[in-house]
């Protein structure tokens, strides 16, 4: 039986990662972020939905390896305080 991460074979789940990783790099470099809708939409080597548990996944492990090279978890790239709606803000103050 091949290897899979979430029914995803490995080799399209690294290739996910790669490309995701480089999304999330360029959103960093331009000070900018990203939501997991806009990144689901962005992913062309796999389809993720913006709230499947393999797309958390997929973002965490990217976090981990970059976080252990020294670069920072990025997965923490989120919209600053000013852009956010009430409805955001809420959410934030309650969790």
């Amino acid at each position: 039986m091949d290897e899979t991460r979430f029914g995803i074979p490995i080799p399209i789940w690294n290739a996910a990662m790669d490309e995701a990783r480089a999304i999330l790099i360029d959103c960093a470099k331009k000070g900018g972020y990203i939501t997991y809708s806009e990144l689901a939409r962005s992913l062309r080597t796999h389809h993720f939905e913006a709230h499947d548990f393999s797309l958390f996944a997929l973002i965490g492990n990217i976090s981990e390896e970059e976080d252990d090279a020294g670069n920072g978890m990025l997965s923490a790239l989120r919209r600053p305080p000013q852009e956010l709606s009430a409805r955001q803000a809420y959410l934030l103050q309650e969790y």
